[in-house]
């Protein structure tokens, strides 16, 4: 017989991968610990509304949106401290302003194209298959070219 840290829920079979029960070393999840978490990595370049999207996410009780971690170099200078870094936000024992409470129910960052993740992207992408993390891409498309300012007459 396996046993299950907690009751089975109405999760679908396809959600399986993407669901978790992470036990943080820094604290208890208490009353929280059968409530799943869903993991999330915003990948983004610079201008495209990552910063509006993430506010938005924060503005939610129950999801923490981390920032920038990877803006400090020294957590991005090989795999390794990739590695060890997202661990630490995936486990829920990373704390900033957007860690919430025992009960999240998502949890992620917010990770620029030119802090890392393109010099590493292949064990970045076999880490989020690995461990369940959705990737949430956001590109800017500017349909403006340099002609359609020159044909614009400002009051």
């Amino acid at each position: 017989m396996i046993e299950r840290p907690c009751p089975a829920t109405d999760v679908e079979p396809w959600e399986i991968p993407y669901v978790h029960h992470p036990k943080p070393k820094t604290y208890s999840r208490a009353e929280c610990t059968c409530n799943p978490v869903r993991f999330f990595a915003i990948l983004s370049m610079q201008r495209s509304g990552s910063g509006w999207f993430e506010t938005l996410l924060n503005s939610h009780i129950n999801i923490s949106s981390n920032g920038e971690i990877f803006s400090v170099k020294v957590r991005r200078s090989n795999i390794s401290t990739i590695v060890e870094t997202l661990d630490r936000v995936y486990s829920l024992d990373w704390f900033n302003s957007a860690s919430k409470n025992e009960c999240t129910a998502a949890v992620g960052l917010k990770w620029m194209l030119n802090q890392g993740l393109m010099q590493h992207h292949e064990e970045i992408v076999e880490y989020f298959k690995t461990r369940g993390v959705s990737a949430i891409f956001l590109f800017r498309r500017n349909p403006l070219t340099q002609d359609d300012f020159s044909t614009c007459k400002f009051l």
